[in-house]
Formats: C-alpha cells, structure tokens, sequence
C-alpha cells in the first residue's frame, strides 16, 4: 500500500489530569527527529491511536448498526453513499468503505511497537512492566482494527511494519479472513496477559486498554472463531471479578451522557466538548435526523417490555429517531463494550457449546438474558415485577432467537447490530442463515421486501467492497468476489 493508504500520522497530547487523556495539542510542536526518546512519547503517540478511531464513530454506525434490521436512513438525509449501506447498494466507489484511516491507526500502532525497544534503551525510567503495557496496549488497539476490518470486508492485507520510507513495499495482497482473526486473536491474547486492570483515574480506565476490556474483546473473537468454551470462562472471569454491575434501569441513558465512564462500561471512547471533541452521535441522530428506529419497537411488544420497560422510551424519542446519544452537550461516549454485552455474550456461548448437559446450558442462557432484560425494568408494579421471569430455550434456535432479541433491545444503535446478525447466521456452514435474512428483509415494506432479500441471499454479499481508491493504492488488492 501506498503512503497515502498507510501513512505515519503521529498525533501528541498533554497528559495533565483526567480531564485531558484525550486532548490531542498541535502536532508540529514536535519533529520525528527528536521524537521517541521517552515513555511520554510512547504514550503520546498512543494517545493519537484513540484520537483517530473515536474521529471515526460515523464510519462504525454505517458498518455495523445500518445494514442490520434495527436502523433505517431517512431517505434525503445524509446523501447517497450513505443511505446505499441501508439498501445494500455499496459499490467500490462509495466513499464510506475507505479503510485508509484504520490502517493510519494500525500504522500507529506499528511505529509504536517498533520503537518501544529504542525508547527502552534511551529512557532508563522506561521499566520491563510499563514496556509490556504499553506493548500490549498498542497490541489490544491493532488487535481491535483488525478485528473490525475482517468482520467488514472479510479478506484484508496484515501489515505489521510501519510505513516510514518512500521505498517500502506498500503493496501487500490481501489475508484470508481466518488468518486475520488467527492475528487478532494473538494480539489480543498478549494483551490479556500484559494490560493492567486499571489506572490512575476512571476515565482512563474506561478509555484506555485494561484487562477487562481485553477480555471481553477475546471473548468476542472467541465467539466469532467458535471457541465458545474460551468465551464462557473469558465472561466469567469478567463477571466474578465484581469490578462491574449494570445500572438500575432508571440510570440507563447515564451510560452515554457525559460524563459516563460507569460501573457498566469497560471500554468506550469519550468525548469532551470543553476540550473541543465534538461527538456526531447527536449531530446525525437528532438534529439532521438521519436514521430511524422504527423497527425496533417490534421487540418492545412483549407484555413484560410494555409493562416495565424503561429501554424503550431510552433508546426512541416518540417520534422514532434515537434517544441513547440525544444530550444538548453533543459530547455523548461512544461505548465499545459494557457489561449487559459481557452477560449476553456469554448466554450466546452457553446457546453453541456442546460442554455439559443441554438443559443445564439452556437454563444458564435464561438466567443470563433474564438478568439483562430485569435490570431495564421500571417498578411501575411492585407486586409483579419479580414475577418476570425468562424460560430456557428448548433448542438452539429457539435460544437465538432469544439471544438476539435481547441483544438488540439492549445494545441498539451501538454499532453492533450487524457484527451479531453476520456472526449468528454465519455459524455451522451457515445453517441459520435465516436469522440474517428474514429479520434484515422483514424490517422493509412489502414492495422493498422483493429488492432487498436476493440482495442478501448470497453471504458474501454481507460485506463490503474494497474500495475502488483502495485499490488504485494499492494493485495487489483484489475486489471482493461478489462485486467483481
């Protein structure tokens, strides 16, 4: 890949209180000549990491939350390359598929881990731990790019050497998708082994790469790559450690409202409008009204949801556009994992191993959504709200079904949508493919139903297309088989 594609972007912030974790200063204060010399500037330079993926929040709504059955574009809105990801009508010239500013986060990450060994050697303050947390860290974020880039465009290039001079390869093909996870899952492993658990402050520990958070990415993986007995023991570990509880359901919507960083939320990206970081959340929500939930309300028509549920009114305004990120402040965090994810991810590996006794693990998946969906309920009727109670799945099906209602009346609009639809209808040689299709196609109208379903039908259709700049960069990529 060319520059242009990878390019070496080191962003530097002042590290003077909680308040200023994110607060990137101007970066021509510095040259790359007299820059790594210390463990400041390791940390500098990560700090320019978290700066370039939370700028890209917009992108992450489009990937993994607007072509699933819980979002749709109000038409007229936001223009024509972004309302094509809610039709499936992306082709390589849109401009929402670039992946050149994840790869500008991967590079950093590069440069990090290359110059850590120097900077150790020049900073003797630089310790053999502080090495291996900041190791891990940079590990843990370009774990995290992958991750994102492999579950969106399948195959892509793994590039482990920073981009620092004219006459470098930047032409590297790309990977199949399970060795992509296969690197990912060697980062993050690392990562879990070397992060901390927290750090001096709660917003860094919410903001920054701990141990938590790693986990329950691995856990995520795990369930991804079908390790579901790693993902069960990975939630647990999360789960038994009591660092984090979910919020009564009153206290919902203060898991986004600045200043966040709850006993829910173990890894999120912040925004901090005093210190000029702007969240578009709001922006494209509400004010320009570029999306809708409508079709969310239908897993809000259970009698308990109708009776108790405080989730409903959260995420929607009563005209149906969302109300998660809807704060005058226009600084609402971004949240990566939380715990109700950790809860229903490990009910999700409980649902597909085939450890220990099926009724046994039935039940453990009714417990776990059942802790979910209780904690979300309003005490509009003392004498029976502990009577809800959820019963366990009788079969497999059955147990997704419930999993990933669950998971969309309590994660909607978190840019997780698609990410669950693709990862539940892919598994088994995609023998519950249904589970994508019926409820993508089923959140269209009836004459959009017969468009949208053969657009869906094929799996390779459920990811993107290399950009068409991408690979004028870069002519050893090759365009995804579907689009070509």
């Amino acid at each position: 890949m060319k520059n242009k594609l990878i390019i070496s972007v080191l962003l530097f912030c002042t590290l003077t209180s909680c308040t200023g974790w994110l607060e990137v200063a101007p970066a021509d204060r510095l040259t790359r000549e007299n820059f790594w010399q210390t463990k400041e500037d390791v940390l500098s330079a990560m700090v320019g990491i978290y700066s370039l993926l939370r700028d890209n929040v917009e992108t992450y709504i489009y990937w993994g939350e607007v072509r699933g059955d819980l979002l749709a574009s109000n038409v007229g809105r936001a223009g024509a390359d972004k309302e094509a990801f809610d039709v499936f009508l992306v082709n390589p010239s849109n401009s929402m598929i670039q992946f050149v500013s994840i790869y500008r986060a991967i590079n950093q990450c590069n440069l990090i881990l290359k110059n850590i060994p120097d900077v150790a050697v020049r900073d003797g303050s630089f310790n053999d731990k502080l090495i291996k947390e900041y190791t891990a860290e940079a590990r843990m974020l370009r774990a995290y790019c992958y991750f994102m880039l492999a579950r969106t465009f399948k195959d892509v290039p793994i590039v482990t050497d920073p981009a620092e001079r004219d006459d470098q390869n930047f032409y590297i093909p790309k990977s199949p998708q399970a060795d992509v996870y296969s690197f990912v899952y060697d980062d993050i492993n690392y990562a879990v082994d070397n992060l901390p658990q927290s750090y001096a402050t709660v917003l860094e520990t919410k903001t920054r790469c701990t141990y938590y958070a790693a986990l329950a990415m691995r856990a995520e993986v795990a369930l991804t790559m079908g390790y579901y007995d790693l993902a069960i023991q990975d939630c647990e570990t999360i789960i038994s450690s009591r660092t984090y509880y979910m919020l009564p359901g009153t206290d919902y919507l203060s898991i986004f409202y600045p200043p966040a960083c709850t006993a829910e939320s173990l890894w999120e990206f912040p925004f901090n409008k005093q210190l000029g970081q702007t969240s578009v959340l709001r922006n494209r929500f509400n004010s320009n009204q570029h999306f809708n939930g409508t079709h969310l309300r239908d897993l809000f028509s259970s009698e308990a949801e109708q009776l108790y549920g405080i989730r409903e009114n959260a995420s929607l305004t009563s005209g149906d556009l969302v109300n998660k990120y809807n704060v005058s402040t226009d600084d609402a965090h971004w949240i990566l994992y939380r715990f109700a994810d950790v809860l229903l991810m490990q009910a999700e590996a409980y649902a597909h191993t085939t450890t220990g006794n099926a009724n046994d693990r039935f039940q453990k998946v009714a417990s776990l959504v059942e802790m979910v969906a209780k904690r979300s309920l309003i005490q509009n009727d003392p004498e029976n709200l502990f009577v809800f109670t959820v019963d366990p799945p009788l079969s497999v099906d059955e147990a997704d079904d419930m999993i990933l209602n669950e998971r969309g009346r309590e994660l909607c609009f978190e840019g997780t949508r698609w990410y669950d639809l693709v990862r539940f209808a892919s598994r088994d040689n995609f023998a519950r493919k249904y589970l994508l299709t019926d409820r993508v196609v089923a959140s269209f109208n009836g004459i959009e139903q017969q468009s949208i379903a053969p657009r869906i039908a094929n799996p390779e259709s459920w990811y993107l297309p290399v950009s068409a700049a991408d690979i004028v960069s870069n002519p050893a990529l090759k365009q995804n088989p579907y689009y070509e």
